[in-house]
């Protein structure tokens, strides 16, 4: 708790999804709940609900995105970020380092 976080979408879903088209992101000051939809995502495959890995409250929207969605497909780990939180509260279990992900999609594959 007290922490931050910034939440996004992965590579690997941003091309599971293809092009993006639109992205309902929540309000500022909204408080988010770990394992929750806080969002929506349309791409020209599929509506697909953002589910929060982690909890806690809003501090900021990236607009960018909210205005430019194909920044999803061009950078979503890194300016498609889609919102920060502050007070954040993590899961007892659940969550996976970046590490543990990509060994998992590799297993996949």
């Amino acid at each position: 708790e007290g922490s931050k976080a910034t939440l996004g979408v992965t590579h690997f879903a941003q091309e599971e999804l293809g092009e993006v088209v639109y992205i309902d992101l929540p309000e500022v000051d909204a408080e988010i709940v770990a394992g929750e939809d806080y969002g929506t995502v349309e791409s020209v495959k599929a509506t697909s609900s953002l589910v929060a890995p982690v909890g806690g409250k809003v501090s900021e929207v990236n607009a960018e995105v909210e205005e430019n969605t194909g920044l999803i497909n061009e950078s979503p780990e890194d300016k498609a970020w889609l919102c920060k939180l502050e007070n954040v509260q993590v899961p007892n279990e659940g969550l996976m380092t970046r590490e543990e992900y990509d060994a998992y999609l590799e297993s996949e594959a």
